[in-house]
């Protein structure tokens, strides 16, 4: 698709951000997490003015990206690539 477009000297590299047991920081967690429910509710607005998704499942998402932040033990992953090109 890059190269479709006049793109050259394309790559593309796996983006992988991970939050585990091994990030003990409770800020570096924090503002970890924060980034991600920013980005994921993002899209809460359009997808709720089309009807995809209720105020609940928001909710319940806030909810859970607060328990993720918290608990310790928690595991969140994303998978990704992320795309490098010359035009």
């Amino acid at each position: 698709m890059a190269r479709g477009v006049g793109f050259d000297n394309i790559r593309t590299y796996p983006l992988s951000p991970r939050l585990d047991e091994s990030m003990t920081n409770p800020a570096q967690r924090q503002r970890f997490m924060a980034y991600w429910e920013t980005l994921f509710l993002s899209a809460a607005p359009t997808l709720i003015a089309n009807k995809k998704i209720d105020a609940r499942l928001i909710t319940r998402m806030q909810q859970e990206f607060r328990t993720l932040t918290e608990t310790r033990t928690s595991v969140f992953m994303y998978g990704g690539a992320q795309l490098q090109a010359i035009k």
